[in-house]
């Protein structure tokens, strides 16, 4: 049995041909670019369409605090 894992070998492909380091801030756009647009996105809509009031990016508001104070 083989498995199949694509995403798995865009990552490889990509650390093949680019080196660790680069895969590593590849990886962390991804990552922040996903939790950026997708999650917060949804937050934001259901904040402004439904009034739930949930809080998104609770690590942003801890450094809000340590920047301006």
């Amino acid at each position: 049995m083989k498995w199949n894992w694509p995403l798995l070998r865009i990552i490889i492909n990509f650390y093949r041909n680019y080196g660790l380091l680069k895969t590593i801030l590849w990886l962390i756009f991804i990552f922040l670019g996903t939790k950026i647009l997708i999650i917060n996105g949804f937050i934001y809509v259901a904040n402004f369409f439904f009034g739930f009031g949930w809080k998104y990016a609770p690590i942003l508001d801890y450094l809000n605090v340590l920047v301006y104070f």
